[in-house]
């Protein structure tokens, strides 16, 4: 039997790698998407009416 890796401590692309091998493995998909992208841009939340 295999041990899980520490999904904390393993890079982003040993985590795809892992995902795709493992794709029953709901905690690590789960960790992927709250690690997020970090070439996603981020917006700022709309403060007033005018900034929608």
């Amino acid at each position: 039997m295999m041990t899980k890796p520490d999904l904390n401590k393993i890079t982003h692309q040993q985590l795809r790698s892992y995902i795709l091998a493992h794709r029953e493995n709901d905690d690590a998909i789960k960790g992927l998407i709250k690690r997020g992208n970090s070439h996603t841009p981020n917006y700022p939340f709309p403060q007033k009416q005018e900034d929608i």
